[in-house]
This record gives C-alpha cells, structure tokens and sequence, in this order.
C-alpha cells in the first residue's frame, strides 16, 4: 500500500560519481523515513533511497525530504520501499497561485471561470474517461461531452444570453467537425496517435471490455481542441455583442462580415497557439528522433507523430471552421433581443 512519508536521517551514503555519458551519480542512501499517513502513521522504517544516473529516476535523499512510500506486509513484519518524491504539495500551491490570480484580477467573472473549470474536469473525470473505460464508442461519447461542456461553460460566464448561444452553437459544430476530419483521416492513415507503451497497457488491461484506439484519437481531437475553438467563438460573438450595442440598425449580412473580420484576425494566432501546444508535448519524442538521426521517411511516417500532427491540424481546422459558423450564428441570433 502507499503511503506519504518524510526522510528523518541519512544512515549510510554508497554514491557513485558521474562518468561517461552520465551526468548525475548513482546509487544509494540507506535512510530513514517516517510515515506521516494511514495506519502506519508515526513509524519509522529503514530504507534505500535509490540515485539514479537517468534523470526523472530514482530519488536524491536528504533529510525532511517528503516521499512516497510503499508498505509491504510480510510475515516478518512490514518494510518500506521509497518509490518516488511527494510532489503533491506543490500541485497545490500552484493552483491555489492559479485560483488566486482568477479572483484578484477577474473578481466575479474569475470565481465564475473557476466554477467552469471544475465543471469541465468533473465531465472528464466522471462522465467521459468512466464510459471510455467501459467501451462505449469514443464518437459519441465525446461530442455529447464536449457540447455538454461547451453549453455548461458559456452559461455560467455569459448567462442566457445572444453572446452565450452564438459561442454555444460555433464551438459545438466546430470540434465536431474537428473530431469527424481527425477521425477520417486517423482511419485513412491506419493512426491511432497512442505510444506503443500506452496502447499495450491499454490492450492488455481492457479487462474483457474492448477499446476503439482509433476512435480515441477522435476524443482527443475534441478534447484538445475544445478550449481553444471555445476562446475563438467567444472571442468572435463578444465582438459581435459589442458592434450591435454600440452600432444599432446593422443587418444580419453586415454582422456576419464583422464577425468574419474579426475571426479572421483570432484564427491565425489560435490555431498556431494549438499546433505549438501538440507540438510541446511531443519535445522530448522529437529530440529523440533527431538524436538517432531517424529518415524523414521513418519521422513522417511514425503512428504518433503523424497522430499528434492530425491532432494539431483537426483542431486547427475546427478553429477555422468555427469562425463562419460562429458569425452566422450571431448574424442570426441577432434579431432575438436578449443581450448581456
């Protein structure tokens, strides 16, 4: 089982310096370490804290160092094996920093975006990974959640208002359309997007409930899309909001051509903000490619770099679609007199 605990003293070293291609040393400290969590709280056990010449392995022990502890009952009583840092606390810290600047600087519309957010995290959590798990089509599952996302997110920031439904309707076609065209083509390519780790974990943990995997690229797509094509139909039906507060008597035609204006101007930045974002998250996959000096031929060719590249691109189209929708919709909503 595992347990929280904390590192009291540093019983015997046995490190060995860096060389060769290594950077870092090696080897371990025989420790002691106190557990601060479940029924074993208080105990004191002994331990190695491994040093890994990797990094991202092993643990660097030093007293009041917080860790993660695993138990293990035997018949001789129970032992102790470090398994990795406690970073808990600062997943904490810099999301109650996140929180606070929300409310310091957006006051009611931040505690509102809070609120958002954790009723976008609840859906994921709950209600799309829950029914993933199971095996129900990814297809279906992530448009309902995504447009139920999109509709709960618009509503608590802007209301029942015209801005509201414009931005509703925009983003709910867009990452649908988004979805379907990385789909397609995920299916035409023979993509999955999954690391070869990941989809044999899955396949072997499926637990007699079979998983689509092309499908999951779908949900990703939606998913990773969903923010930013959202920002877009905002971004495009507050500016419409605007222009028909402070312009009266503008025809629908007229809407719609400002709304593509400004769209126009958004998509550019927002779609490049999507790419780099897929992009970050493949850095380390990228560098090993260059490092083994890998053929383009093998690179383009590669199932998860071709899936984070139909990702990228499903989602930027998705943003560039939404952009007309989003102005049509406003253009036509425009008639209806509820504002906000």
């Amino acid at each position: 089982m595992l347990q929280k605990g904390v590192i009291t003293e540093i019983v015997e070293e046995r490190i060995m310096p860096p060389h060769g291609i290594h950077t870092r040393p090696k080897g371990y400290k025989l420790v002691k370490v106190k557990i601060t969590s479940g029924e074993r709280k208080g105990e004191v056990f002994q331990t190695k804290a491994r040093l890994s010449a990797i990094p991202g392995l092993g643990v660097d022990a030093r007293p009041g160092l917080r860790v993660l502890v695993h138990l293990i009952e035997r018949k001789d009583g129970a032992h102790a094996a470090i398994v990795d840092y406690n970073r808990e606390r600062y997943v904490y810290l810099i999301t109650g920093i996140f929180f606070g600047l929300l409310i310091i600087i957006g006051k009611m519309k931040g505690v509102k975006s809070i609120v958002a957010l954790g009723c976008t995290l609840m859906m994921i959590f709950y209600i799309l990974l829950p029914l993933l798990k199971r095996g129900y089509s990814p297809i279906p599952v992530s448009i309902a959640t995504a447009i139920v996302i999109n509709i709960i997110v618009f509503l608590i920031l802007s209301g029942f208002t015209n801005k509201s439904f414009t931005a509703i309707v925009g983003t709910s076609f867009g990452v649908a359309l988004a979805g379907l065209t990385g789909f397609a083509v995920g299916a035409l390519s023979h993509t999955t997007g999954i690391p070869f780790e990941e989809a044999r974990m899955l396949y072997f943990r499926q637990m007699g409930t079979p998983l689509d995997f092309r499908g999951l690229i779908f949900a990703g797509v939606l998913i990773g899309s969903l923010g930013a094509v959202m920002d877009v139909a905002m971004s495009i039906a507050s500016s419409l909001e605007e222009i028909k507060i402070h312009k009266q008597g503008l025809s629908g035609r007229e809407l719609f051509h400002s709304g593509m204006n400004v769209g126009r101007d958004i998509m550019g930045t927002m779609s490049n903000t999507l790419i780099l974002a897929y992009v970050g998250g493949s850095i380390a996959f990228l560098l090993l490619l260059l490092k083994l000096e890998k053929p383009y031929q093998m690179i383009i060719n590669s199932n998860l770099i071709v899936g984070e590249i139909i990702q990228g691109l499903a989602g930027a189209i998705g943003i560039v679609l939404a952009v007309p929708l989003t102005a049509f919709a406003g253009s036509y909503l425009s008639r209806w007199k509820r504002t906000g």
